[in-house]
C-alpha cells in the first residue's frame, strides 16, 4: 500500500475556526483529527480496507450496474448523475425501493460494524470510496466492470477535508486563491569574486537569507495569531495517539496491552483514547470481557 502524502493530512500550518452557523461538516480541525485517524487505520490495520475491497466493492459494483441498466442510462453520463443523486449517504440508500441499492448500503453497514467504525462520517467516507472506485465521470468508460476495478488503497476524502477551502476563497490577511498575498523578499548581498572568496560570500548570503526568512515567518505568524487563526496540533503527537486509538477501537486490544507494546503508562493510553475518540466523533466499542483475547493482533 502506498503511503498517502503528508500534505493531504495537514493542509496548512494554521486553520480558520468556523462559527456554529457555518456548520461542523467543514470544520478543519475535526477533519484534521479524522484524517490522522484514517492514516493510522490504513497503516496499522490494512485488513480494514482489504475487507472493504472484498465485502463491499463487488456488491456496490453490481448494484450500480443493475441500477444503470434498469434506468436505461448505461451510456448516458447525465442520466447516471441523476441516478446517483441518492448515493450521498447510507441513509439515503436505505430509503431506496431498489433491492440492489439497499444491499449495497447493508454491505457497508456490516463492514462498519465488523470494525467498530459506527459513525456516519465513516459510512459516508466508505460510500464515497467505493463509488469513486466504480464510477468516475471523467474516466472512459465512466462505469468500470468489476474485473477492471483497481483495489482500493486509500479512502476517498471529501474535498473540504483536503485544503483550507474557505481560506482560499475568502479575502484575508494572506490573500486568496487569486491573490498571492504577502510576498517573501530578502535583501541579499552581491558577490565580487575579485574582493571576496566564494566561501565567505556564501556564508554572508546564507546569514542574510536566514535572517530575512525568520523575520518573514515571524511576521506572518503574528498576523495569523492576531487574526484569530489557530495552529494545527503537533502531528507527531496526534499520529501517536491515533495509532493507540486504532489498536484499541479497531484491533480490539486493551489499554494495558497497548501500554506494554508502546512503553507507556496505561492511564496515558486510556486518557488519549477517551480524548481522541471524542474529537473524531466515533462511538466507543464495547469493552472486551476480562481475559478475552482480541480478534486482531498488533501489526
Amino acid at each position: 500500500m502506498t503511503k498517502r502524502k503528508h500534505s493531504a493530512y495537514r493542509p496548512s500550518e494554521y486553520y480558520r475556526p468556523l462559527t456554529g452557523s457555518e456548520g461542523l461538516g467543514s470544520d478543519k480541525l475535526t477533519w484534521y483529527y479524522r484524517l490522522e485517524f484514517l492514516e493510522a487505520l490504513e497503516h496499522i490495520a490494512p485488513e480494514v480496507l482489504d475487507d472493504l475491497n472484498k465485502a463491499c466493492l463487488p456488491v456496490f459494483s453490481a448494484s450500480i450496474h443493475d441500477l444503470f441498466t434498469a434506468n436505461g442510462v448505461v451510456t448516458s453520463q447525465d442520466g447516471q448523475l441523476q441516478v446517483l443523486r441518492n448515493f450521498t449517504s447510507l441513509e439515503r440508500l436505505l430509503e431506496s425501493h431498489e433491492e440492489c441499492v439497499i444491499a449495497a448500503a447493508f454491505a457497508i453497514r456490516s463492514w462498519m460494524t465488523r470494525w467498530n467504525l459506527g459513525a456516519a462520517w465513516v459510512g459516508g467516507m466508505a460510500l464515497r470510496t467505493v463509488r469513486t472506485a466504480v464510477w468516475r465521470p471523467w474516466r472512459e468508460p465512466q462505469l468500470l466492470p468489476l474485473e477492471r476495478i483497481e483495489p482500493i488503497e486509500h479512502f476517498t476524502l471529501p474535498a473540504d477535508a483536503l485544503v483550507n477551502t474557505m481560506s482560499l476563497l475568502e479575502k484575508g490577511p494572506f490573500g486568496s486563491l487569486h491573490d498571492a498575498g504577502i510576498p517573501f523578499t530578502a535583501d541579499l548581498p552581491s558577490w565580487d569574486p575579485l574582493r571576496q572568496t566564494r566561501e565567505d560570500f556564501e556564508l554572508e548570503a546564507r546569514i542574510a537569507f536566514e535572517a530575512a526568512l525568520d523575520k518573514y515567518v515571524s511576521t506572518l505568524t503574528g498576523i495569523a495569531d492576531s487574526s484569530g487563526y489557530l495552529p494545527y496540533p503537533n502531528r507527531r503527537v496526534v499520529g501517536e495517539r491515533m495509532a493507540w486509538l486504532v489498536m484499541w477501537q479497531v484491533k480490539g486490544l486493551s489499554a494495558g496491552q497497548i501500554a506494554e507494546a508502546c512503553g507507556q503508562e496505561r492511564r496515558v493510553i486510556e486518557r488519549a483514547i477517551s480524548e481522541f475518540i471524542s474529537l473524531i466523533g466515533l462511538p466507543r466499542r464495547k469493552a472486551s470481557k476480562p481475559g478475552r483475547k482480541p480478534k486482531h493482533a498488533i501489526m
